[in-house]
């Protein structure tokens, strides 16, 4: 390790000409860690460096302010195996795909259980698998339990082999 500067004026002139790393990633677009452990050391996910993005990145995608401060927060290093505005993007629009399919489950319809199957896989391999933090931080189920695991605990018959659907 390099000697570590003590002089005050060193001290001063390090300080006023040298960043933080948490404020070079803030000033570049990078989020904040996703994980804080209660030592305070920090957990970002493995494609952090690559996750520099700004709003015209998430408007090019059709998200708003509200899922770029999401993104900042490091929200989305929590939900999200690799994170981009498009992968956020398509997280979304599967959710809504598969909120849509269920407000009218048609589990009789092998039209109806291929598009949710298919939807929910996808949204799985989207996925990380979340904590028992996550839940307790969020307040609620993850989308992971909402929109896969109780999906395919409800409707069994749509995650059947393709052939065999009935």
């Amino acid at each position: 390790m390099k000697n570590r500067v003590s002089d005050p004026d060193d001290v001063r002139y390090v300080r006023e000409n040298y960043f933080l790393l948490e404020e070079l990633c803030q000033r570049a677009g990078l989020p904040e860690a996703s994980y804080v452990l209660n030592d305070g050391t920090k957990f970002y996910p493995g494609d952090y460096l690559q996750q520099q993005f700004t709003t015209e990145d998430f408007s090019a995608c059709g998200l708003d302010a509200e899922d770029y401060a999401a993104f900042l927060d490091g929200t989305f290093g929590i939900c999200l195996v690799s994170v981009s505005p498009a992968n956020i993007a398509r997280k979304s629009k599967l959710i809504e795909h598969i909120a849509q399919a269920l407000a009218e489950p048609a589990p009789q319809d092998d039209a109806w259980c291929v598009a949710l199957r298919t939807a929910v896989d996808e949204l799985d391999v989207l996925e990380r698998p979340f904590t028992k933090f996550d839940r307790e931080y969020f307040g609620r189920p993850v989308s992971r339990d909402t929109y896969i695991t109780e999906v395919r605990q409800t409707y069994p018959q749509a995650f059947r082999d393709e052939a065999n659907i009935h």
